[in-house]
């Protein structure tokens, strides 16, 4: 009895999945058919779109008939009208994003970018946005030596114009990236757009670095600490080296050779030590913020294929 009992919950727990299989496959062809019935209110919407200019929801009435199975859409004429419907959305659609970029319109060509990888445009036009986002929004990354001028000090000026291009390059990122990603992602354009961004900030990010080293005469104080005596004493130059207030009342008393030079301290190289760990420490951050950018760009998943260089 037991045994014909577990034959029989066998049986039942077959059929049961059966029953499962079969309920799957009825919801589903019944939204695939709903969708087709649909196909003729869509292509309704579709056309109303195209002659009101509103390419927003041309697009939407795309995408949504893009979810239908291709298939079981072939059985629909609307289905082909459609299609030829989209050729006209995609060529207007290519038309004003040529002219936002011609004019240099940042609002519009942001706000046309989700609609490109929806139409298939996202590999032609690619290159065209990054170009432009190169020239009217990576702009906003420059090492401005204004800030230096205007700081209380210039070691303090040369940190403020570095946290200024890193934060420049953050709000670039968090504002425009989603967009690159909605409407590039399958042609790697967030990819090429976080490479580009970071091109940009490292060269601005290296002047200022270069700036400083030259301004603390760095390169100086590395060779004195090298041929430093016995004593330990080093004779740097007094130029820009950051002196505690009595080495700077005494150094008015020196002869002008004397002045060339002056006996440093270990406070006094601890404190440039401080600056370079400062501006170092920044780097670092930003670096770190980049890799989890990559990261996020390596692991995500791409429902298209497209080719990439690096």
């Amino acid at each position: 009895q037991v045994e014909a009992c577990r034959s029989l919950s066998d049986k039942i727990n077959v059929m049961v999945r059966r029953l499962d299989t079969m309920q799957i496959r009825s919801q589903q062809a019944l939204a695939c058919t709903e969708d087709i019935i649909n196909l003729k209110e869509s292509k309704i919407r579709l056309e109303k779109a195209i002659e009101d200019k509103n390419l927003m929801s041309a697009v939407h009435c795309i995408k949504r008939v893009h979810m239908i199975d291709k298939e079981a859409a072939n059985a629909s004429d609307d289905y082909k009208d459609i299609l030829s419907l989209e050729s006209t959305v995609k060529e207007m659609v290519q038309a004003d994003f040529n002219e936002a970029i011609n004019k240099s319109e940042l609002k519009d060509v942001m706000g046309l970018c989700p609609l490109l990888q929806t139409l298939g445009l996202e590999n032609s036009a690619r290159e065209q946005f990054l170009e432009f986002v190169n020239n009217n929004v990576f702009t906003a990354v420059t090492a401005d030596e204004a800030s230096v001028g205007g700081a209380t000090d210039p070691a303090t000026g040369y940190a403020q114009s570095l946290t200024s291009i890193f934060n420049n390059a953050y709000l670039i990122l968090q504002k425009y990236l989603p967009l690159v990603i909605t409407g590039l992602e399958n042609s790697y354009g967030d990819i090429h757009f976080i490479k580009r961004l970071h091109h940009k900030c490292e060269k601005e990010a290296g002047l200022i670095l270069k700036r400083y080293m030259k301004f603390r005469s760095v390169k100086d104080i590395i060779v004195q600490v090298k041929n430093a005596g016995k004593d330990g004493r080093l004779r740097l130059p007094t130029k820009n080296l950051p002196l505690s207030s009595t080495q700077s009342s005494s150094s008015s008393d020196m002869t002008s050779i004397e002045q060339q030079s002056v006996d440093a301290s270990s406070t006094e190289v601890h404190v440039l030590l401080d600056e370079l760990a400062l501006l170092i420490q920044y780097c670092c951050l930003y670096c770190k913020y980049i890799h989890q950018l990559c990261n996020g760009a390596r692991n995500r998943v791409r429902t298209a294929v497209a080719s990439i260089d690096d």
